[in-house]
């Protein structure tokens, strides 16, 4: 693809071309709604800048630190109303997990268990198999950013707060040399790796 190097790490039109529009304040009153109780502050501040990526954007939009990808503000209530059908369905079949699932709700932010959960206290933040989500249980890690895994389980917290998340991905980026720029870096959340595509501009 024909295409030069942009100036700087800011300005790479492949990635911020790829992010879409700020959510309104009903998709946002939305999420607060379906999950029962106000969104972090620097959670709502994000939604309102950017309401995940634009459709069809690829690898492109895998903009948040270990190669993850910005969820919308829909994306988030589709994933609640999932996890609810599906601990519905577990607790059919499994008599212990209601109990399991309650005890998890109760635990302060940042616990883990290896329990398949979905939990309203969790908010899903990004579009992955492996998903981040914001933790909104009790105690001093409230906000924290935590990943769950398709399978169950959780890991955690990689970072205290939505905030801390987009300033750890600002400083990778600042150090970032756009004239031999690195094709991965290690991050709170694992290695994330960094499309080329993002330092060239269509001539």
């Amino acid at each position: 693809m024909a295409g030069r190097l942009t100036g700087g790490p800011r300005d790479a039109p492949a990635v911020w071309q790829r992010l879409a529009p700020p959510a309104t304040e009903r998709d946002i009153a939305a999420v607060e709604e379906a999950h029962g109780f106000p969104l972090p502050a620097d959670l709502a501040a994000w939604w309102r800048r950017s309401d995940g990526v634009t459709p069809g954007a690829g690898g492109t939009a895998s903009v948040i630190p270990g190669g993850h990808f910005p969820a919308t503000t829909r994306g988030a209530v589709k994933n609640l109303v999932f996890g609810r059908r599906m601990a519905a369905r577990q607790a059919d079949e499994d008599p212990g997990y209601a109990g399991a699932l309650a005890e998890l709700r109760t635990q302060p932010a940042g616990s883990v268990s290896d329990l398949w959960a979905r939990p309203d206290e969790w908010i899903t933040i990004s579009e992955d198999s492996d998903a981040l989500f914001v933790d909104c249980r009790g105690g001093e890690l409230h906000g924290c950013v935590m990943m769950r895994f398709v399978t169950g389980g959780q890991i955690g917290p990689l970072w205290p707060g939505v905030a801390a998340m987009w300033r750890e991905a600002a400083d990778i980026l600042e150090a970032i040399d756009p004239g031999a720029p690195p094709t991965a870096v290690m991050t709170s959340a694992g290695l994330w790796e960094i499309p080329g595509t993002w330092w060239f501009r269509d001539s």
